[in-house]
């Protein structure tokens, strides 16, 4: 493997370099000379930003970065049945190793049934395999 850049490469850069000037320097190369410490400070946070956003490139980190940040930016319910209940009531389907990664619910089935029996929401099984996977009805 070459450490070469290509041709292609180096034009991509050269393009991503020019949309960086751009947007970091507003107006003018004095606007940057002028105001260099910031200049450097917005470049190392794209940087950074660039670099720790590099793990999206994957197809499964992404779809965990999505569920991370539903979660995130919803309000945080008292326990995990309402955690899953929330989950469900926004048109999500859970299987066990969902609930086991974004609530540590080692238990679904017995969510589910407080959820059925308890409370009365009608939460089916809609897998025609081994594992559950539960989806909420609602009317």
């Amino acid at each position: 493997m070459s450490n070469k850049i290509t041709k292609e490469q180096l034009e991509r850069l050269k393009q991503l370099n020019n949309r960086l000037y751009v947007s970091i320097s507003g107006t003018s190369r004095a606007d940057i000379i002028n105001n260099f410490e910031e200049f450097l400070q917005s470049f190392e946070d794209f940087i950074k930003f660039s670099e720790d956003m590099n793990f999206l490139i994957e197809k499964d980190n992404r779809k965990e970065f999505i569920k991370k940040l539903q979660l995130q930016f919803q309000s945080v319910p008292d326990n995990q049945d309402e955690m899953i209940l929330d989950y469900l009531k926004r048109g999500n389907t859970i299987t066990g190793i969902e609930a086991l990664e974004l609530f540590r619910c080692y238990r679904l089935s017995a969510s589910i049934f407080r959820l059925r029996h308890d409370r009365g929401y009608n939460i089916e099984n809609i897998s025609k395999v081994k594992h559950g996977i539960y989806k909420l009805i609602q009317d």
